[in-house]
């Protein structure tokens, strides 16, 4: 079931960080991307319910709940609304493979260089695909100096937000993930073969 298998995903990224080393123009930045629980009710498109659905307007940990089966797919999936958040949902499933697939693309998004009006804020976007959807977006946003994810989402109506915005060569990406002693692990999942820790910064 869709909703239930994004909050499954999701809840598997909450002890993951993923760090990119990111280059342009002969300097680099590291970033780092991090998750939250408290995101996923936005990620999933929830506040787009045209339903009402008592257990959305408290604070409770809906990630928590969804895993409970307090509340599922079967609960919203004849709202006017669930088509339009179903591929966010589908997105959301196979997250981890969309983050760390070598197709995936990192951009500096400025909505003020954007070639359609958006309301998206101004952060990094990430464009790539998943078996299901041919092109996928997701934009992070920084937070206390980590980013953190904002929305996601397919391409619509031919509609490439990655156009007109400055796109980072990848030098390295790596999975930090964190043990029981709160301690992080990393592992290299990709490193540019022309890549050099003294890369200009």
């Amino acid at each position: 079931m869709l909703l239930e298998d994004a909050a499954e995903e999701f809840s598997a990224l909450l002890g993951i960080r993923y760090k990119l080393t990111l280059g342009h123009k002969k300097k680099s930045e590291v970033v780092e991307i991090s998750f939250h629980p408290e995101d996923f009710h936005h990620l999933a498109g929830l506040h787009k319910l045209k339903g009402s659905y008592a257990i959305l307007d408290t604070q409770n940990d809906i990630l928590s709940m969804i895993r409970a089966k307090e509340f599922s797919t079967t609960t919203i999936q004849k709202d006017a609304a669930f088509p339009l958040i179903s591929e966010r949902l589908e997105i959301l499933s196979h997250f981890r493979e969309f983050l760390e697939s070598k197709t995936t693309s990192i951009y500096a998004f400025d909505p003020r260089n954007a070639h359609i009006t958006t309301s998206l804020p101004k952060g990094l976007l990430a464009k790539g695909r998943i078996a299901s959807i041919p092109v996928a977006f997701s934009l992070f946003v920084r937070d206390t100096g980590e980013y953190t994810a904002c929305s996601v989402f397919a391409m619509n109506k031919g509609y490439d937000y990655a156009i007109r915005q400055t796109k980072f060569a990848i030098l390295m990406r790596e999975k930090l993930i964190q043990d029981k002693n709160n301690s992080w692990a990393s592992t290299i999942l990709y490193r540019h073969p022309a890549y050099r820790e003294d890369f200009s910064t």
